[in-house]
C-alpha cells in the first residue's frame, strides 16, 4: 500500500493567512473608551448683597441758625407769659408750643406743663414737665436761674400729681423742690399732705434763695 503522508501547512500558507486577515480585519473588538464625566461646572460666585446704608448723623444747625430758632422760642415764651397774665390759657399753649417747636427750651417746657395744668389738662400737663425735669437734671452744670426754674418746675409737677391723687409722688417732688430752693408755699404744701421736708445733706451746697 502507498505510505500516508503527512499533511503539513504549506510554507507560503502563512503569508497568505496574514494578508487575508489584513484584508478582512480583525474579529477582536477595541476597547471602548469609558466617557469622561462632564466637568462640573464652576460654582457661581455668591452675590454680594449691598450693605445697609449707615444712618447719616442730623448735623447741628449753624450758629446763626441757632441764633434765629432761639430769638424765635423767648419771643414766643415772652408772648405766653403774657397770655396767662392775661388768663388767656389757650394763647398762652399755643405760644408756649411754638416755643418748643423752635427750640426745645427746659423752661418752655415748664410753663406749658404749668399752663396745662391751669387748663385743666391733667393728662397733657404731666409730660411736658417731666420731660423738664429730666432736661434739668441731665445738665452737668446750671446756674442760679436754672436752679430756681428747675425747683419751680418741681412744685407745678408736685401740683399735676397731687390732682391726680399720686400724693405720694407729689410730696417727693416737694421735698425735691425745697432742697433746691427753700420756698413758703412748697413748704406748706408739703406739709399740708403730711410731708416734712428732707433732711439737709452735710455735703450737699446750700440751697440758693429765690
Amino acid at each position: 500500500p502507498a505510505a500516508s503522508e503527512d499533511v503539513g501547512m504549506s510554507p507560503r500558507a502563512p503569508v497568505l493567512l496574514a494578508i487575508a486577515l489584513a484584508a478582512c480585519g480583525s474579529d477582536e473588538v477595541a476597547p471602548r473608551e469609558r466617557p469622561t464625566a462632564p466637568a462640573s461646572e464652576p460654582a457661581a460666585p455668591p452675590v454680594e448683597q449691598a450693605a445697609e446704608p449707615a444712618p447719616v448723623p442730623r448735623a447741628a444747625p449753624a450758629p446763626d441758625e441757632l441764633q434765629r430758632r432761639d430769638g424765635t422760642a423767648r419771643a414766643a415764651m415772652r408772648r405766653g407769659r403774657q397770655a396767662m397774665r392775661r388768663q388767656d390759657r389757650a394763647a398762652a399753649i399755643e405760644a408756649f408750643r411754638a416755643s418748643i417747636a423752635a427750640l426745645p427750651l427746659a423752661s418752655a417746657q415748664c410753663e406749658l406743663g404749668w399752663a396745662l395744668f391751669q387748663d385743666g389738662q391733667l393728662d397733657e400737663a404731666e409730660t411736658p414737665l417731666r420731660e423738664a425735669v429730666r432736661a434739668f437734671d441731665a445738665r452737668a452744670r446750671m446756674g442760679r436761674r436754672d436752679v430756681a426754674t428747675q425747683a419751680a418746675c418741681l412744685y407745678n409737677l408736685g401740683r399735676v400729681l397731687e390732682s391726680r391723687q399720686a400724693t405720694e409722688e407729689a410730696i417727693a417732688s416737694y421735698r425735691r423742690s425745697l432742697r433746691l430752693r427753700p420756698n413758703e408755699i412748697v413748704r406748706s404744701r408739703l406739709e399740708a399732705r403730711g410731708g416734712r421736708p428732707a433732711p439737709a445733706d452735710p455735703e450737699a451746697c446750700p440751697p440758693i434763695a429765690c
